[in-house]
């Protein structure tokens, strides 16, 4: 094999392989009907395939790991040959050598779907990443997120829950589009649109698979063999009559309250209770710490409580609001949790009102 291509999109590649895969060893495959260099990889039962854009004068194939190339100075365009003694030859700029390839591709090439699946659904990319970012929170146990639920029809939904808290993001889709509705881990979706450079996701489901793909890039992983809660459901089911209060503002004036007066317990790793109290349109807030405590209060855009108390996680509680961000926030205060809903009610997030 003898190709050029640019050595930025060699080392993206190589860094796609190692953020979703746990083994590095990739299939570089000069295509010169297409002037591509087909990367592969695949363990454990997920594959990873993408198209480079080269200049290819030669086919051939090697296989290498992938750390061997993303370690090198490369600048500019990179040229790779093969060369005599399993080696594969670079050249790039004022640098060359030569790195240790493998005699046998079979491993990553077992790795490959058994069957091609179709494309169901084309996303932007922009939408489903802003999605992904509004309902991934983290859990204090890995293994007590059930995983983030996509669903498209005629909108785009994603939800996910822990034992003790739960988001929702809907929004309407500018047309209908075929439904499509897994279960997947939210760092493996969030990892995988992260290395997608065109501006559509495209997604296909068979037989537990799921293809997270675009044009130059197709990653292929196994969705979540469990029954998902139905979180906009259980939303829906909720009776207005049981909510006590409930108050509006811009979330990042509530954030940055709540974020700086418990800041006197930054770094500490035990559960803290942030006290809130509402009165007409005050807010007030305090957190106490072994070593002292801190309040602050604000004015609220809108509330319809005379007087509510009640105490909060701190972690859930900043986490929750950090997902929403920007723009404004309801908070409806029900018992034992509140639910946070964003100004354009996209966003939807449960908080717990007592620390676990």
């Amino acid at each position: 094999m003898k190709l050029t291509l640019s050595s930025d999109l060699l080392k993206k590649s190589m860094a796609s392989v190692q953020a979703l895969l746990t083994e590095h060893q990739v299939l570089l495959t000069a295509d010169p009907e297409n002037n591509l260099l087909v990367v592969e990889a695949g363990n454990g039962g997920l594959y990873l395939k993408q198209m480079l854009n080269a200049q290819v004068e030669e086919a051939g194939f090697v296989v290498l790991n992938s750390s061997y190339i993303s370690t090198l100075k490369l600048v500019g365009s990179v040229e790779l040959k093969t060369a005599a003694g399993n080696t594969l030859a670079f050249t790039s700029g004022k640098l060359s050598g030569k790195l240790e390839t493998h005699q046998s591709c079979q491993k990553i090439i077992d790795q490959r779907p058994d069957t091609n699946i179709d494309i169901q659904v084309q996303l932007s990319k922009d939408m489903l990443s802003r999605a992904i970012a509004k309902t991934n929170f983290s859990a204090i146990m890995a293994a007590s997120q059930e995983g983030l639920r996509i669903k498209v029809d005629e909108n785009l939904t994603l939800s996910t829950t822990d034992q003790w808290r739960l988001s929702l993001y809907k929004d309407n889709l500018p047309m209908k589009r075929n439904t499509i509705d897994f279960l997947i881990k939210p760092e493996v979706i969030a990892a995988a649109v992260s290395k997608i450079e065109e501006q559509e996701v495209w997604l296909g489901l068979h037989k537990g698979i799921i293809k997270i793909a675009s044009p130059s890039f197709e990653f292929y992983h196994p969705t979540i063999q469990t029954e998902p809660t139905d979180i906009e459901g259980w939303l829906k089911d909720l009776d207005p009559n049981d909510k006590l209060c409930e108050v509006s503002s811009k979330t990042s004036d509530i954030l940055e309250l709540i974020s700086g007066v418990s800041s006197i317990i930054s770094g500490s790793n035990q559960e803290v209770k942030i006290t809130c109290i509402i009165q007409g349109k005050q807010l007030k807030v305090e957190v106490g710490a072994t070593h002292g405590s801190a309040k602050g209060e604000m004015t609220l855009e809108e509330s319809d409580a005379d007087k509510h108390q009640v105490l909060l996680s701190c972690k859930y509680t900043l986490e929750m609001l950090s997902l929403l961000k920007d723009g404004d926030v309801k908070i409806a205060f029900y018992e034992p949790y509140i639910i946070l809903m964003s100004g354009d009610g996209r966003c939807t997030s449960v908080v717990p009102t007592a620390t676990v």
